[in-house]
């Protein structure tokens, strides 16, 4: 890129970093009333319409996205070649009651957006009004073909293979996504290239005996007892199977059965989920949690059944979209706030997206003062809401520069 071409980049950017300033309120607003009215996977209705009303105020049509919820809009400049680049913000939360005490706190009992992904969405709301912005005014001189994608039900890892069902990526080159961390600093991105998440997946074990009076034991076949002994074998047994050098871990979060306190039930159901990186290890550790429960039928008379559920593939980020997003990081972060990340045992269903074009996600900080310090899925979880701005900017660089270098 010759001289020229760098100062009117530089000038691009210094009118997207202006916009930004002008519009930063907005988002704000824009992020409290998503945080304020949290959905769940496969429920996101309201938050649907809502995206939709944005998008029609800035000029755009999204097209409906799989159950009609979510969806994605296209943004192209006159003479648009069809290469696409594409951004995927995702729209649902979790069920965690809140306990942040904002003034724009969640409405809804028992479910928060402790994940950020109402960060996710505005900074994809974001996106979209500045690249709007710059083609109605006739900017950049090259042209621009983006998609931006509004995904439901990440949290179920459903939504991005029924996004790609419908068309999400067709004619997209490139893909990329952020998550919030509230281990860095607004202002610090982290990178990884190749593997950045496990493979994850939810694993459900149902457990059905004979159940009876409490005071006579002896008389039932306890799926309580059975259940407890499955955990603590499971527990104490799966990490002397792997090799200690494959990080894996199970972790069952629920376990449903009985009402009384003198009725020994019939049935009792155990869910969690299984993360590891290596796939030999996941199939090892699926055998291995078969035959527990083989084994713990046979010593407590209760029929056990495990049944593997949803699951997402490891993320595995793109060199090359890396690359993109550090030379856009690089163009007005500090070189310190830049890094790379480590592996994380958590789960993303981006890498759905990511088994049929490049792609990339990385990690954007999301603490400062005092907020943003809770962990994610804490009912406490926050955000330094500068984040959106970092991310828009980012994003939006990353973008330019991707069209810029098209041929």
């Amino acid at each position: 890129m010759g001289p020229s071409n760098t100062e009117n980049q530089r000038q691009l950017f210094r009118e997207v970093d202006e916009y930004i300033n002008s519009r930063f309120d907005v988002w704000v607003a824009c992020r409290r009333h998503l945080h304020a009215n949290p959905e769940l996977s496969w429920q996101e209705t309201a938050t649907t319409v809502y995206i939709k009303q944005q998008l029609e105020n800035l000029g755009l049509t999204m097209e409906p996205g799989p159950r009609g919820m979510g969806g994605f809009v296209n943004l192209s400049s006159a003479g648009a070649n069809g290469r696409l680049i594409a951004y995927r913000g995702d729209i649902d939360a979790i069920p965690v009651e809140e306990e942040t005490g904002r003034e724009f706190c969640s409405r809804v009992p028992g479910v928060m957006h402790a994940c950020g992904h109402d960060v996710h969405t505005t900074v994809a709301l974001g996106v979209c009004d500045t690249v709007q912005q710059l083609l109605r005014r006739g900017l950049p001189t090259f042209p621009v073909n983006l998609r931006v994608l509004f995904q439901p039900a990440e949290e179920v890892a459903q939504g991005a293979s029924e996004m790609i069902a419908l068309g999400a990526l067709d004619g997209v080159e490139s893909i990329m996504a952020m998550h919030v961390d509230a281990s860095r600093e607004v202002g610090c991105v982290g990178f990884r290239d190749g593997v950045q998440t496990a493979c994850s997946e939810v694993i459900r074990v149902c457990f059905h005996g004979e159940g009876g009076h409490s005071a006579r034991p002896h008389e039932t076949a306890d799926p309580l007892f059975a259940a407890a002994q499955f955990i603590n074998t499971a527990y104490s047994s799966v990490p002397r199977i792997t090799d200690s050098r494959v990080p894996e871990v199970l972790t069952f979060c629920h376990i449903a059965g009985g009402q009384y306190p003198n009725v020994i039930p019939s049935d009792v159901t155990l869910r969690g989920t299984l993360r590891t990186f290596d796939e030999a290890a996941r199939q090892q550790i699926l055998r291995h949690l078969k035959q527990i429960g083989e084994a713990t039928g046979q010593v407590t008379g209760v029929q056990v059944s495990i049944e593997p559920g949803d699951h997402s593939p490891s993320v595995i980020n793109d060199p090359h979209t890396n690359q993109l997003l550090r030379a856009a990081a690089e163009s007005f972060l500090k070189p310190d706030s830049i890094t790379e990340v480590e592996p994380s045992l958590g789960g993303e269903d981006f890498s759905f997206y990511q088994q049929r074009v490049p792609g990339s996600l990385l990690r954007v900080g999301s603490s400062g003062g005092d907020y943003g310090r809770a962990h994610l899925h804490s009912p406490h979880f926050d955000v330094d809401e500068d984040v959106i701005r970092v991310a828009v900017a980012l994003f939006t660089r990353s973008i330019l520069k991707w069209a810029a270098a098209s041929p």
